[in-house]
């Protein structure tokens, strides 16, 4: 916990949290780019670390066990997909999750 805690302070909470916006910002971008019906509340003065969101013709936990599968750590329910990058994530991972969704979203049509 002391190791966890002296990370934490090192790298500063409030610089954490700017990356962590900034790759929820990525993130929301690239799936309103894919016409993805988002969940998660964005906007003037709102925020958030987690972005929720659904892709109209497919099933949210298919789409979700899918991305599974390509090694991505989601959570989904009936209602949407929930991403949640922290501080440790990169914005390569974002891209790869990008990338990832239509090649998974594909491949249940195809199945």
């Amino acid at each position: 916990l002391d190791s966890a805690i002296a990370v934490l302070e090192q790298a500063g909470v409030a610089k954490i949290g700017e990356h962590v916006l900034a790759l929820t910002d990525r993130l929301d971008e690239g799936l309103r780019r894919m016409k993805a019906d988002m969940r998660t509340p964005r906007g003037e003065g709102i925020s958030s670390g987690i972005v929720t969101f659904h892709i109209p013709g497919y099933d949210n936990v298919a789409l979700g066990k899918a991305l599974q599968r390509e090694g991505v750590i989601t959570t989904w329910r009936p209602t949407g997909i929930r991403v949640a990058p922290h501080g440790y994530n990169t914005f390569e991972e974002i891209d790869r999750f990008l990338d990832l969704v239509p090649r998974c979203a594909k491949a249940l049509t195809a199945s």
